[in-house]
């Protein structure tokens, strides 16, 4: 039988994981794992323990309870990776998928998933998303074309690439700019960027 701790846990260090974390704040203000598991409507106390240890992640569902619960912070319990899948990760997908030119089945063959699976990621249909292993793909990708990943996660429907900020306005003229920066004629700075001078002129 699975009892409380008796004696409190030492305060969790900067690079403690989730479930570390959850140990800390469970154990500090006397709840048991079975009052915890209760709360949180798990059938078993043995879920509670998966999740200190590690075991399974602590999903962002179950972190706005537990912050509730324990009177804390739901990012307090969060790792990259599941702070990406609560709600707007479907948002973050898409964009990511969009920047890259991609369909949804080019996408899902270039991270290994079915086209299916990246549906229903990007619709976020309830209990579907990323694992961590997919995660980490779909992370890598987008930092591989600048993106802000975080500031991507922070605010998914408002994000915009640097590119369509850059194009959306005197486009030619911070062209032009970065040219008269560089002190480069129209000639220098096309064979630089790989056009010829009556493109970068146009």
């Amino acid at each position: 039988m699975l009892v409380n701790l008796a004696f409190p846990v030492e305060k969790p260090s900067e690079d403690a994981t989730p479930g570390e974390i959850l140990l800390y704040h469970r154990v500090n203000r006397g709840i048991s794992h079975q009052e915890l598991a209760d709360k949180l409507g798990y059938k078993r106390a043995y879920g509670i323990v998966d999740l200190e240890r590690g075991f399974n992640p602590i999903h962002y569902k179950d972190a706005v309870k537990l912050g509730e619960i324990l009177n804390i912070s739901p990012d307090e319990l969060l790792n990259e990776h599941t702070r990406f899948c609560k709600p707007g990760y479907g948002i973050c997908i898409a964009k990511i998928r969009e920047m890259y030119g991609m369909t949804q089945q080019e996408f899902s063959d270039l991270i290994s998933v079915t086209r299916s699976r990246l549906s229903a990621w990007e619709s976020e249909c309830t209990g579907f998303h990323p694992n961590e292993e997919s995660f980490n793909k779909i992370k890598n990708l987008a930092v591989g074309i600048g993106i802000d990943f975080n500031r991507l996660m922070d605010n998914p429907a408002e994000y915009r690439d640097e590119y369509n900020i850059f194009v959306e306005s005197n486009w030619g003229l911070k062209i032009k700019q970065i040219r008269l920066a560089h002190g480069m004629l129209l000639e220098e700075y096309a064979s630089v960027i790989g056009c010829d001078k009556q493109t970068l002129e146009h």
